[in-house]
């Protein structure tokens, strides 16, 4: 299990199939289903200070090694990916939206390792705050190239993550710190219907409906 803070804590369980979350903001002294999750295992759960988000690093086939981190923004109900990484963190906690830290799975390659996250850019996701720019998304319903226009006060570092409906990570892009921001998605073999893009810096993030045609 994993705590935010003394009252506001998640925990995960066996279920039949899948790994079940649960969630108790009273200190432990009750606790509600969130989800379901169909994965072989659950190798970090945190619940992340002050935005109260759940961020689980999973393992869906064990002799396989396909590991990836989601978020959940809504408390279970939804889940972002994130994309696949390197190794398996463990047991990770979150400090605040900037700072965690994990520890690695004991690997045949090498020694055991810490991890320490420390949240640029995707700290904006992470905290819960609504990113203060203009994002201009051009076309919008798209049918080949999507135009990005990212424009903010102060350059900063971006993070931009284009999902389906079921929160499955399609691409990921990152932008160098800049104030004025162009970057461009080819969605020309997605099927049509409905996407989500979302965009964040250490300020915080936002995301847009993207129709494609």
């Amino acid at each position: 299990m994993s705590f935010a803070d003394s009252l506001h804590g998640v925990g995960q369980y066996y279920s039949n199939p899948g790994l079940g979350i649960r969630y108790t903001q009273d200190g432990g002294n009750t606790w509600s289903n969130l989800a379901t999750l169909n994965v072989a295992h659950i190798a970090s759960l945190a619940l992340i200070p002050e935005s109260y988000y759940v961020l689980a690093v999973v393992v869906d086939d064990p002799f396989t090694g396909n590991t990836h981190t989601i978020l959940s923004t809504d408390l279970g109900t939804s889940w972002m990916d994130l994309g696949t990484i390197v190794g398996v963190p463990g047991n990770a906690k979150f400090e605040s939206p900037t700072l965690g830290y994990a520890g690695d799975w004991q690997p045949l390659s090498h020694t055991t390792r810490m991890y320490k996250y420390a949240g640029n850019p995707l700290v904006g996701l992470f905290s819960g705050i609504a990113l203060d720019a203009q994002v201009t998304l051009a076309p919008n319903p798209v049918s080949n190239f999507l135009q990005v226009h990212i424009q903010v006060a102060e350059p900063a570092a971006f993070t931009l993550l284009l999902h389906d409906v079921q929160g499955k990570l399609l691409e990921r892009k990152t932008i160098d710190p800049t104030a004025d921001a162009q970057v461009q998605f080819d969605v020309q073999r997605l099927p049509s219907g409905v996407y989500s893009l979302t965009v964040s810096s250490n300020k915080g993030y936002i995301t847009q409906k993207v129709i494609k045609q």
